[in-house]
């Protein structure tokens, strides 16, 4: 049986996505680079089919000087399995 079909698989899976896209939002404040050097198709391969809207954040993080503030940030998965995050992040200049 292919683990992803299983309750526990489909959660350990889930639970990989969750980690993944926390990773990959900490890195749009400390390796904004190699962020943008990451092709989208790997974005979904670690985060989901969901996890491409990461581009939408990168394309933000373009916008800042590369010395940012994290401000806030916020990840919550509920019951329903759509997640949502905020990231505020403020200009520190260059």
């Amino acid at each position: 049986m292919n683990p992803r079909n299983s309750r526990r698989g489909a959660a350990a899976t889930r639970g990989h996505q969750i980690r993944t896209r926390s990773h990959l939002a900490a890195d749009l404040v400390a390796e904004p680079e190699a962020q943008a050097a990451m092709p989208h198709i790997d974005y979904v391969r670690e985060a989901g089919s969901e996890g491409v809207e990461l581009v939408m954040w990168l394309v933000m993080r373009g916008a800042l000087s590369p010395r940012v503030r994290e401000a806030h940030r916020f990840y919550h998965v509920p019951a329903s399995n759509t997640a949502v995050g905020h990231l505020i992040l403020e200009d520190a200049g260059s």
